[in-house]
């Protein structure tokens, strides 16, 4: 209702007011599934005083793409704040090359005084959890309910026709060409399938992918985690030598040993050893800047991202001849090489491979 919208609204500017950078939405998951432009918009206004950062994984990365671009950045419009679209992609192979709209909507929004960027893992593979691939409906309830629509005789033949045919939301099933193109990562109650496509397992399982993956969900009841293997390559390069665009790793952390994406490891050095060293797309001054003071700047870290009088001494040495990113599916946790130094706040935290818990971080605010 209005009076829970404006409620909220001034929830957030206590929040800011007490060291929140700002709003977050994930607009593909429950809850924010179902929560529309207006209520969105009307939220954020409690960043307005303050200049708050809205910054949301959009509600459609395929078909739906640029209404979803438009959307996001209609709130910061608005409302008159900063605005980061999250992981900027676009899925599906028939929606190859949308990128080059989106992106010209971010530069029409900045010449309209909208203040706009994007941030971008530099893999052409995305992940997030199994359960993703549920339409918003089945998700109703929490998990429990969840799971008991999956095990529903009469509902279960809805839910495998609409994953396999709907358009009708951000199908990560049908944007990675089927199973072949869900990669099994984190599945700690049946690792028998970690490191499989979905479709493999289903061989082992002896069911069809889709029951196969309605099983595993419901046997790790929220820890599933996923590659989909839904972006070009070529999109990919057009969005990081975009000028309104940083790097960010986006993952999700695993517990030690566990199956992960391989940008928890290997985001930064890949930017470096693929788009500086091999594709030439990138200048190291333009990387070094969208891996530090561009997100730190964006951010509001007034002592972070750059090397001059006066800002914390946060240090990386690399070695451009060595560089190499040695993190993939099968092994993700493989540190890089050409990594050699690392100092925070003036003191060495990582040296030839090893840290040295010297603890010399600080708690950031950002923007206060």
């Amino acid at each position: 209702t209005a009076h829970d919208i404006r409620a909220m609204a001034d929830e957030l500017q206590r929040c800011r007011e007490q060291g929140a950078a700002g709003l977050t939405t994930g607009l593909i998951y429950p809850p924010g599934v179902w929560a529309g432009d207006l209520e969105i918009s009307g939220i954020a206004a409690g960043l307005r005083k303050s200049k708050g950062i809205y910054e949301s994984h959009m509600r459609n990365e395929a078909r739906d793409l640029l209404a979803s671009v438009a959307e996001t950045i209609g709130v910061g419009r608005k409302n008159n704040i900063p605005v980061i679209i999250s992981h900027h992609k676009v899925c599906g192979s028939k929606n190859f090359g949308l990128v080059a709209q989106s992106l010209g909507l971010i530069d029409e929004a900045m010449q309209q005084g909208v203040d706009v960027c994007a941030n971008q893992y530099p893999y052409d593979v995305s992940s997030t959890t199994l359960r993703s691939i549920l339409p918003g409906w089945v998700h109703e309830g929490g998990f429990e309910a969840m799971a008991h629509r999956l095990c529903d005789p009469d509902l279960k033949p809805r839910i495998i026709e609409e994953i396999e045919l709907s358009e009708d939301f951000d199908n990560m099933y049908r944007n990675s060409g089927g199973a072949g193109g869900v990669l099994l990562l984190y599945f700690p109650q049946t690792p028998q399938y970690e490191g499989k496509s979905l479709a493999r397992a289903a061989e082992i399982h002896g069911k069809p992918p889709l029951e196969t993956a309605f099983d595993l969900i419901l046997s790790n009841p929220g820890e599933d985690t996923c590659g989909f293997c839904v972006m070009s390559s070529k999109d990919v390069a057009e969005v990081i030598r975009h000028p309104a665009v940083f790097v960010a790793s986006d993952t999700i952390p695993g517990a030690p040993g566990a199956k992960v994406h391989p940008r928890t490891y290997g985001t930064f050095p890949r930017v470096l050893e693929t788009f500086v060293k091999k594709e030439k797309i990138l200048r190291l001054e333009q990387a070094v800047w969208k891996m530090s003071g561009f997100p730190a700047q964006r951010m509001g870290l007034g002592t972070k991202g750059l090397i001059r009088t006066g800002m914390d001494a946060d240090l990386v040495l690399v070695d451009m001849d060595r560089i190499c990113d040695r993190s993939d599916f099968s092994t993700p946790d493989q540190p890089p090489l050409g990594i050699d130094l690392v100092m925070v706040n003036g003191k060495i935290a990582m040296e030839a491979g090893k840290t040295t818990n010297a603890g010399a971080g600080t708690v950031l605010h950002c923007g206060q």
